[in-house]
């Protein structure tokens, strides 16, 4: 009888952690602290003929949706930074900017938000 309920919580576990697992691949993990109640920040400038520059950005520590979400709104509450997409898979954030804005205080935007660069790329568009 034992080996019975030893058996089942076991089998509770692998359910719970396989659960935990598909939902840190979408991205819908809470590895942020949750974060479901963040509004989003949009861009005050949303003309893409403003900007002048796109930068890629590489951030390795993006986990989750949570993440993107933290990311994009720091980078969208700074005039002249557009955060236009941050993909999950490839830990890559795509940001248009203006002119003068520094590669350091884009880095700064996104070392205060909590994550670090580990590339950063910028051209002309």
């Amino acid at each position: 009888m034992i080996n019975v309920v030893i058996v089942f919580i076991l089998i509770i576990f692998i359910c719970i952690g396989v659960r935990s697992y598909i939902k840190h691949l979408k991205g819908e993990s809470s590895c942020c602290g949750g974060g479901n109640g963040i509004l989003k920040i949009q861009p005050a400038d949303k003309n893409r003929s403003n900007y002048k520059y796109k930068a890629e950005i590489k951030i390795p520590e993006i986990m989750c949706s949570n993440c993107i979400m933290k990311i994009s709104n720091a980078l969208n509450g700074q005039d002249g930074i557009w955060a236009e997409k941050i993909n999950l898979k490839s830990k890559t954030a795509y940001v248009l900017l203006k002119e003068g804005i520094t590669e350091e205080s884009v880095k700064d935007i996104i070392q205060k938000a909590g994550y670090a660069v580990e590339n950063y790329s910028c051209s002309e568009l």
